[in-house]
């Protein structure tokens, strides 16, 4: 997974995600949380089919300025859990 900025305010990201799924099965990312941001945009469930490149639009709203680095949490299910780091 990637991420890509797309806007940058005092206290909002907007954030486009790019998913590979090198698999050959199918994946459905269930969740994506951080606790430094409220999450708005995304759709979910959200699947990436097999050997799939998938794009999903995020905007992140903060308490205070854009920090330099934070993580995000993927829940994939069944799939598995992972963090991305952030670097905007």
């Amino acid at each position: 997974m990637t991420s890509t900025v797309t806007r940058r305010r005092k206290r909002r990201l907007d954030l486009v995600l790019t998913f590979y799924n090198a698999g050959t099965d199918a994946m459905t990312l269930k969740a994506l949380t951080t606790d430094v941001a409220q999450l708005s945009g995304l759709k979910l469930p959200f699947q990436i089919p097999a050997g799939g490149l998938e794009e999903q639009k995020l905007t992140l709203r903060f308490e205070d300025a854009v920090p330099g680095i934070f993580t995000m949490l993927l829940d994939f299910g069944a799939d598995g859990q992972g963090p991305v780091t952030v670097m905007p």
